[in-house]
């Protein structure tokens, strides 16, 4: 805080082992460089790290365990329309037999919190009785009008058939009903989910690193 007014912010996330630590900065700016340097010693012993472009170096490349990558920030500009598929049906707790067994089929590796279903705000796409899209969120509040897509996925078999455009599509006009702002974050090096986002009026930005690090002193 610099004069009574908010400069940079840190999050850290404990949802989940390891937690992860939010940090993003204007291009230019010392404020998240500084703030990271006076928070490191709160900070655990290992953890993921989502921070904009520069931060990571911070910790020294001794700690740094794994580099995933550049990812883009994205937030949604424009009002979306119900597809009106009627292959698309709201998720809920009853199905989560179901969305357990899709996410390590259609996306390994993802996270999925099924807290989130109590949202009302995921997604399915189904076929012959089948789970074959879903699509979800990482974030929601309809307190502070705000929410960040999460979990979009189709299985393999079902690509290439616009079945995550009709998903997606539908979830951001149903949070429209209760929010203002709807990003995501997507790796820089995904084209065709990039392109999808851009063609249902997501704009980049930012950007930021994602790292496992280890906060060891050099």
């Amino acid at each position: 805080e610099e004069e009574g007014q908010i400069k940079a912010v840190a999050l850290l996330y404990c949802g989940m082992n390891p937690a992860t630590l939010l940090c993003f900065q204007n291009k230019g700016s010392e404020y998240a460089s500084t703030l990271i340097q006076e928070i490191r010693h709160l900070l655990p012993g290992k953890f993921y790290a989502h921070l904009g472009e520069g931060l990571t170096g911070i910790f020294g490349s001794p700690n740094i365990l794994e580099h995933y990558g550049l990812n883009y920030k994205m937030v949604c500009c424009r009002k979306i329309d119900d597809p009106g598929d009627k292959n698309i049906k709201r998720l809920n707790r009853d199905d989560l037999h179901e969305i357990e067994a899709f996410y390590p089929a259609a996306y390994p590796h993802n996270w999925f919190d099924p807290r989130m279903l109590e949202s009302g705000k995921y997604f399915g796409y189904i076929v012959n009785n089948k789970l074959v899209g879903a699509a979800g969120i990482h974030v929601y509040s309809a307190t502070y009008r705000v929410a960040a897509l999460g979990n979009i996925a189709t299985l393999p078999e079902f690509r290439n058939r616009g079945i995550g455009y009709r998903l997606t599509a539908a979830l951001c006009h149903d949070l429209q009903k209760d929010v203002d702002t709807i990003g995501l974050n997507v790796r820089s090096g995904n084209r065709q989910a990039i392109h999808l986002y851009e063609s249902l009026g997501f704009r980049i930005e930012g950007t930021y690193e994602e790292s496992l690090l280890q906060n060891v002193p050099q």
